[in-house]
């Protein structure tokens, strides 16, 4: 059974998704925090109506308030909580009271499951924290088979580079990169440029998902997220990205990720201006990462579970 529902408020973040606007994300937290009674009621009436015996969550905090006035078991799971995130908007807007609410709901669970390239402080709120390897989807399909399916020709290109940034990216810098490096196939998980024999557009599906488009690319233009970092680690591909400003996560992940995955940043003004093509090269120069890492978190989590 699926039904949406709001259960925690983010944060507010430019339209190129790099920079995170401290002061309405603050906002919309208040908001959310003032309408929360109301969600947990219907959720632990659910709960209850449902005989469920224990929350599974990534990582919104009211799902501990919502175990804790059910009676049932919480488990987190993820790389980062939302206090960690949180908390200097907070205390600049001199905000302890949300904090403290945030904090509370996560003492309502059990334990908290941490991947890989996870926080490495503000941990206390739970009463147990254990670390899992780092989860990625499993792929199913072969690299070769998609891309048959995606037309692309055997060794047509010297490299195939998958733009999978989240954010608005205008279509002038997709030109601009793509004329400036004919020899790259880029796809696209969107619209893309007319006329340009060396973009495609790709279309997502449950099948052809995220996840076996990165296991078909060289090298993968995103933000530094956990889910796509992780996914270039489990393929064994290579990241250019953009850095972001205010994204505490991305500072544990810059410091971590490298020996697992090769990686590699470029400047915002080159990421904006199209100028791409040298920074590719290189990163396909590097040498491959020290270590392999382990990305069978989701299994060992559902083992975790079962044996509960």
């Amino acid at each position: 059974m699926y039904a949406p529902v709001a259960v925690d408020s983010g944060v507010v973040e430019s339209a190129d998704a790099l920079r995170i606007d401290g002061a309405a994300t603050v906002e919309r937290l208040r908001e959310f925090l003032r309408g929360r009674g109301e969600v947990v009621e219907r959720e632990v009436e659910f709960v209850r109506e449902q005989g469920v015996r224990r929350i599974v969550a990534d990582i919104p905090f009211l799902a501990g308030e919502i175990a804790g006035s059910a009676g049932v078991e919480c488990i987190g799971i993820s790389n980062f909580t939302w206090n960690w995130i949180l908390e200097p908007y907070l205390r600049e807007a001199g905000d302890t009271d949300s904090l403290s609410v945030i904090e509370g709901a996560y003492g309502n669970m059990r334990e908290l499951w941490q991947p890989g390239l996870s926080q490495p402080d503000s941990l206390g709120v739970f009463r147990r924290v254990r670390q899992v390897p780092a989860i990625a989807r499993k792929r199913r399909l072969d690299p070769k088979s998609v891309r048959e399916r995606l037309g692309i020709e055997h060794d047509a290109y010297r490299a195939v580079v998958f733009v999978a940034s989240r954010g608005r990216l205008g279509m002038d810098t997709l030109l601009r990169a793509a004329t400036g490096a004919p020899e790259f196939l880029f796809l696209v998980a969107g619209e893309v440029p007319a006329g340009l024999a060396n973009v495609r557009s790709v279309a997502l599906t449950r099948e052809l998902n995220f996840s076996e488009v990165v296991g078909a690319s060289d090298v993968v233009v995103s933000k530094l997220g956990y889910g796509t970092v992780v996914e270039c680690m489990s393929a064994g591909k290579r990241l250019l990205y953009p850095p972001r400003e205010g994204f505490a996560e991305d500072e544990v992940t810059e410091r971590e990720a490298p020996r697992f995955l090769n990686l590699a940043p470029i400047p915002l003004t080159d990421y904006a201006g199209g100028e791409w093509r040298t920074y590719v090269e290189a990163l396909l120069r590097q040498p491959p990462p020290r270590e392999v890492t382990n990305c069978r978190g989701a299994e060992v989590c559902a083992e975790m579970l079962a044996e509960r």
